[in-house]
């Protein structure tokens, strides 16, 4: 490589491009410095092919050489990274620019005609952890990392603290993707919002938060060795059967921290599970302390609880399950045709008719909160919702009934017992209650019925109670 005449100062240390091919010059270790008094300036530049930082550049050659393009940002004092284009008319374009891909990741994007370098750092090796920014100290050959919240500190964003609040980490930490297809170690990831933040090393636990009796719940952790867009590479394969034809899985990221400390009534939760994501609380952690004020909790944020009947005499919906959301008829209650009551409407896991003045609710099935059953007595008011499914446990009770007396049905037991009855639905008169989520009692009502009891919690035998009417 040649360098401008009067170069005796420099010394310019750069990973040379061949094509497509851009290697690392892994065996020096020198690292950067631009000084004025001894006006010495010296940095070892790394190459990333076919990729370039779209941002304000400071200043656009045209120059002969890789080398001449790096020496110029060696010159600048506001330089830490180049754009190289390809050649055109024997020059090559040199983009000079004051910021690199570790403090503008998110302008950093895949191109045809150019190679971005960067100064060498030790943010290369990606030591930030929890979704911390590494922010390069070139002149140190250092780096701080940036947390992405208050709770958060340490080097590398290590240490997670919690005192005297509740905090949601799953919304901060721990985001999901849902998972296309997963083969040995290759994912590809159904839509890519936010899959920027995922690193090379990041570790991710793969679930199926819905499938049949015999693949849901199965999990399996593993460590990021590469990605590119929606496709993810592991450092090794599958080992259980995570995905499948009629499985929805998720991919979240899964922290580790070194120390976590709860304390003063800090309460660590998760986002309520919405559409197959949230709801699941997982970390790792080297020393956790917690002091006899504070909780991990999880409760009624699980699988939802069914919604209300309609106010023509429809009967409730289940509770959500491993194996249906709130959709279609499963787990329905009762519903009333013209002056007749009638009998359950062929919903999965539903039961119950409104052929009584206390009309029971339906069942659930497969850990599905059965629907509320339709009262006889007022024929055009909603019944009360059903509760949510537990994993192998009862369901949530239905949802409140409102005046008119009379007692909801009994949920049927549900336990270690698979297909075994989960959570039933409570009936209603005037408006009726959602049902409660899985684990929890159902919702009450406000206003004139306000005393109208709600359904129970299902408990680890037994689904809970319906509602009043």
């Amino acid at each position: 490589m040649e360098l401008p005449t009067g170069s005796r100062k420099f010394l310019l240390l750069v990973s040379l491009v061949a094509t497509a091919d851009l290697k690392d010059v892994t065996s020096l270790s020198v690292s950067f410095k631009r000084t004025s008094d001894s006006g010495v300036h010296y940095g070892q530049f790394v190459g990333n092919a076919f990729s370039k930082l779209i941002t304000s550049s400071i200043a656009t050659l045209h120059v002969a050489s890789l080398g001449e393009c790096t020496f110029e940002c060696i010159k600048n004092r506001e330089c830490f990274s180049v754009n190289f284009g390809d050649q055109t008319q024997g020059k090559h374009i040199c983009e000079l620019l004051n910021e690199d891909k570790f403090n503008r990741s998110d302008k950093f994007a895949p191109s045809h005609d150019f190679h971005h370098y960067n100064i060498k750092t030790p943010c290369m090796s990606n030591p930030c952890r929890n979704g911390g920014t590494c922010q390069p100290i070139y002149d140190k050959d250092d780096y701080q990392c940036k947390c992405p919240f208050k709770n958060l500190s340490g080097k590398n964003c290590e240490d997670l603290l919690c005192n005297d609040e509740t905090l949601d980490i799953c919304t901060q930490v721990m985001i999901s993707w849902e998972v296309k297809s997963a083969e040995s170690n290759k994912v590809v990831l159904n839509n890519c919002k936010d899959a920027d933040k995922i690193q090379r090393g990041d570790e991710i636990i793969f679930i199926a938060t819905r499938g049949n009796l015999s693949n849901h719940g199965k999990y399996e952790i593993m460590k990021v060795n590469n990605i590119t867009g929606c496709d993810l590479t592991l450092t090794k394969a599958f080992t259980q059967p995570v995905k499948s034809s009629d499985s929805y899985t998720i991919a979240q990221l899964f922290p580790t921290f070194k120390n976590v400390t709860l304390w003063n009534k800090c309460v660590l939760t998760c986002r309520m599970q919405d559409s197959g994501h949230g709801g699941i609380l997982a970390l790792r952690a080297k020393t956790f302390s917690i002091d006899g004020t504070s909780v991990l909790s999880t409760t009624g944020l699980g699988f939802r609880g069914g919604q209300g009947g309609d106010s023509r005499g429809g009967g409730g919906y289940g509770g959500e399950s491993f194996l249906y959301l709130q959709t279609g008829t499963n787990g329905k209650g009762g519903d009333i045709s013209g002056t007749l009551w009638g009998i359950n409407t062929n919903g999965l896991g539903g039961g119950g008719g409104g052929d009584g003045d206390a009309s029971r609710g339906g069942p659930g099935g497969y850990n599905s909160g059965g629907g509320g059953g339709d009262s006889t007595v007022n024929s055009d008011d909603g019944a009360g919702g059903g509760g949510g499914g537990g994993h192998f446990s009862g369901g949530g009770g239905g949802g409140a009934g409102t005046g008119c007396g009379g007692k909801g049905g009994t949920g049927g037991t549900a336990s270690t017992v698979i297909n075994a009855f989960a959570g039933g639905g409570g009936v209603a008169a005037c408006t009726a209650g959602n049902g409660g989520n899985g684990g929890q009692q159902g919702q009450p009502v406000q206003g004139d019925c306000a005393s109208a009891r709600s359904g129970t919690a299902g408990t680890g035998n037994r689904g809970g109670e319906g509602g009043d009417e």
